[in-house]
């Protein structure tokens, strides 16, 4: 008689569900209200981590204002961070426009970002030649000014609309042990670079090491980096020389014209890859490719609808090693609807972001494991629920494993709370707006993610 197979068991114990680590940075312009976003983590030194902060200008008239960046040093979790303490690395600027006597402006919007810490040893003992060293993604993006004005701007004003320039930026980081300062910056121009340099766009994960390289999920493509139709997905290998990083070579990965790629590394060494799909009138679906030759080449895994929304989501590890997909998961996985009555229940079943949640991948990586749910707004005792619980989004998921003071490794999740009511930033802010950090605890102990 054959034994019924049981079921996998995942190795994500619980999500933490803390609050706001970080709500708002100290220089914000006269009559400007700013609050951070999306984070990016990284490892900058023997227990001690980073993270990229992107900031948005609320009550500015149109949609996804990103007006800078930030990177903050920590090194525990639970106590959250002083905003006094973060480093600003890219601020919203003005420029004039063209020979008349207006100006535009400038927004800054989060790329990713790739570091090797300091300290950090190569695989036979010796010390990283790079260590200490890194680069962070701007996207840079000119508007007319008018579109910041909140009596002239309508309402729900995608960025894509009425950008007259845009370009991507590197800024070379170091660490000296002590403070984390930009040595150095680049604009990437995207029409008169080789493929492998035409670097479009970061993904939605940091980089991490290969050898004494760098590799990281981007974008490519000889467009505007907000000219979604020209990005060809993939992996870049980031190569450091005298003058900083700089990308060596490009890698396609998933299919064209998708966006926000990520990148983690499995258990057994393979690479694995996703990104975000655009299907018109259809269920978004989970994306899984794999490569065993260092990126060079990739094979599909699967392609399948696991109950999640047309959102951000990203590919990554867990502290020790298991992989998951963090995206935004509808309110009722077997619907894929935009209904009046489902939009009363999470922000319609297209683009709803009220639940935030993970997916484990299963052993042979055919599949997922059922969802676990890191932020719920419909069920939230900090948070109102009914009608107003649709208009809170928890998104753009971002993960990576880092060594904190206790010597451990610790596997976080970073992500972004706004409360949008109609796709329209109010620019007054609840109190629970702000960037979210949260740990995934496993039943076993962390993997190092770098030698020290």
């Amino acid at each position: 008689m054959l034994s019924e197979k049981r079921p996998e068991s995942p190795h994500i114990l619980f999500v933490t569900q803390n609050t706001p680590f970080l709500i708002g940075p100290t220089d914000v312009p006269q009559g400007q209200v700013w609050r951070y976003g999306l984070g990016f983590p990284f490892q900058v030194a023997p227990r001690l981590a980073g993270l990229i902060c992107n900031i948005r200008g609320e009550g500015l008239g149109m949609a996804d204002a990103e007006v800078g960046l930030d990177v903050m040093l920590f090194d525990k979790i639970m106590e959250g961070a002083r905003a006094s303490a973060a480093i600003p690395i890219a601020r919203m600027n003005e420029m004039p426009a063209g020979q008349t006597d207006k100006l535009q402006v400038v927004l800054k919007y989060p790329g990713s970002v790739g570091f090797v810490p300091l300290g950090a040893k190569r695989a036979d003992g010796s010390p990283h030649p790079h260590a200490g060293t890194g680069f962070c993604l701007v996207i840079s993006v000119v508007y007319q000014s008018d579109r910041l004005n909140p009596a002239g701007a309508s309402s729900g004003v995608s960025p894509i609309h009425g950008v007259v320039d845009s370009w991507c930026e590197m800024l070379q980081l170091a660490f000296d042990g002590n403070k984390i300062a930009i040595t150095g910056a680049e604009k990437i121009d995207l029409k008169h670079r080789p493929a492998a340099c035409a670097v479009a766009r970061g993904g939605m994960s940091a980089g991490f090491g290969d050898g004494d390289d760098l590799l990281m999920a981007c974008c490519t493509g000889s467009g505007g980096v907000m000219s979604k139709d020209a990005h060809v997905p993939g992996v870049v290998r980031w190569k450091h020389d005298r003058k900083g990083w700089y990308p060596a070579e490009f890698f396609p990965a998933g299919s064209d014209n998708w966006c926000e790629p990520s990148l983690t590394r499995d258990k057994d060494g393979t690479l694995l890859f996703s990104s975000r799909s655009y299907r018109t009138g259809l269920a978004p679906l989970f994306a899984l490719w794999r490569s065993t030759d260092k990126g060079q080449t990739w094979a599909r895994c699967f392609e399948a609808d696991y109950g999640r929304t047309e959102c951000p989501l990203s590919i990554n590890r867990a502290a020790d090693g298991t992989p998951y997909f963090a995206a935004n998961a509808r309110i009722n996985p077997d619907l894929w609807s935009f209904s009046p009555e489902l939009r009363e229940k999470g922000g319609g079943q297209k683009f709803g972001r009220a639940r935030l949640s993970i997916w484990e991948l299963n052993g042979r990586r055919t599949g997922l494991l059922a969802p676990r749910v890191v932020r719920d707004f419909f069920d939230s005792p900090d948070f109102r629920i009914g009608s107003e619980a649709s208009y809170w989004r928890a998104d753009h998921p971002v993960g990576n494993v880092v060594q904190l003071a206790d010597g451990r490794w610790h596997s976080l999740l970073a992500y972004r709370v706004i409360y949008r009511e109609k796709h329209e930033s109010s620019g007054k802010p609840r109190p629970q707006t702000g960037l979210y950090l949260e740990e995934l605890v496993c039943e076993t102990e962390g993997i190092p993610e770098w030698r020290f």
